[in-house]
């Protein structure tokens, strides 16, 4: 989910619906239906592009969604802004597209493919799209995405850790780092950048997945990056 303006877009997951929630009160302004009738859907990350436009990853379905929260009497709406069926970006059996950040003031979306590793770049112009060339190495079971400047950081679950990618100023090419990682780290999916410290949601999925008993409360973890830890 992603703040954009006064709303909270929220991706359904399963559902196939974005949710769109007033970000002060909390109340739902609008549910918007992808409509996946017996195609398997998720609905997985939020990329915020504009004053008004958000996109939103499938991990099941190849397309990329685009979110208006409309203006002057229009509805909100939600369509899909690319297929790709077709491009580099080829889906697999498993959890495809993933996390999603915008760059270049919209112009530019990088989405990671969990099952793969890769991260591909799209112009929201052409719809161009490409593999981001990361010298071979592959960032699988990469979930959220933030994006500091030129350095994107891949959120990798399973492995509980938060690898830095140096991208050129095209953002074609890529330098990976070394991943760092915590104790307090459990199965972390997502985050945001506030200050020097990254903020981790934990979300035991590993726990439900295998029937254990999560750790309660849950909670959120933070990475000093300055300090690499």
């Amino acid at each position: 989910m992603k703040v954009l303006g006064r709303s909270l877009v929220v991706a359904g997951g399963a559902t196939g619906k974005v949710f769109v929630l007033d970000a002060r009160t909390g109340r739902t302004t609008a549910t918007l239906d992808t409509e996946p009738g017996q195609t398997p859907a998720f609905l997985n990350d939020v990329a915020v592009a504009g004053r008004r436009t958000a996109y939103v990853t499938d991990s099941q379905r190849p397309i990329l969604w685009k979110v208006d929260l409309g203006s002057r009497g229009r509805a909100a709406s939600i369509t899909p802004f690319l297929d790709f069926t077709g491009t580099a970006f080829a889906y697999q059996t498993g959890f495809n597209a993933n996390g999603i950040v915008a760059a270049k003031g919209g112009r530019v979306l990088l989405v990671v493919q969990s099952n793969t590793g890769k991260v591909f770049r799209v112009d929201t112009r052409t719809k161009e799209v490409s593999q981001v060339d990361l010298g071979g190495t592959a960032l699988t079971n990469g979930d959220g995405l933030v994006l500091a400047g030129r350095t994107l950081l891949v959120i990798r679950n399973q492995q509980e850790l938060v690898v830095p990618v140096r991208l050129s100023k095209d953002l074609r090419r890529g330098a990976v780092g070394t991943g760092v990682t915590s104790p307090a780290l459990k199965y972390p999916t997502t985050g945001a950048l506030v200050g020097g410290r990254l903020l981790l949601v934990n979300s035991q999925f590993d726990k439900r997945n295998s029937g254990a008993a999560p750790e309660l409360p849950f909670d959120v973890a933070a990475l000093d990056l300055r300090r690499g830890r």
